[in-house]
């Protein structure tokens, strides 16, 4: 296992959660097998293959699905962890500010012409 990811203060502390619907600490049990996996650094799969949504290489251990921008799913993270973030700091009265909406220009949009 890459000391890289086992190394900084406090990784690996989710594992050690005592489950609890109320604070929201429960995971179904295939998440919580994948995060498993994950951390432990069991393959997902027994070979890389291409990634469908960006044409990159799906690698075995799943770390491509982290950051792939195909799909849209790294936006949502983003957006999840950044309003878990500001209700957060808004309970505890913080005063914070939301991001703005439209701060990064929109992507461009590709259009494939094909040849007949």
């Amino acid at each position: 296992m890459p000391p890289s990811l086992v190394s900084p203060s406090g990784a690996g502390l989710y594992m050690h959660a005592t489950p609890s619907k109320e604070a929201k600490l429960n995971n179904e049990p295939a998440l919580f097998r994948a995060m498993l996996q994950r951390r432990l650094r069991i393959p997902f799969t027994e070979e890389d293959h291409e990634c469908p949504l960006c044409d990159g290489i799906m690698d075995s251990f799943g770390d491509h699905a982290l950051v792939c921008c195909g799909g849209g799913d790294r936006t949502r993270r983003h957006n999840l962890l950044r309003n878990m973030v500001y209700y957060a700091a808004s309970s505890a009265h913080l005063n914070p500010e939301l991001e703005k909406p439209g701060l990064l220009p929109q992507r461009p949009v590709f259009v494939v012409v094909l040849e007949k």
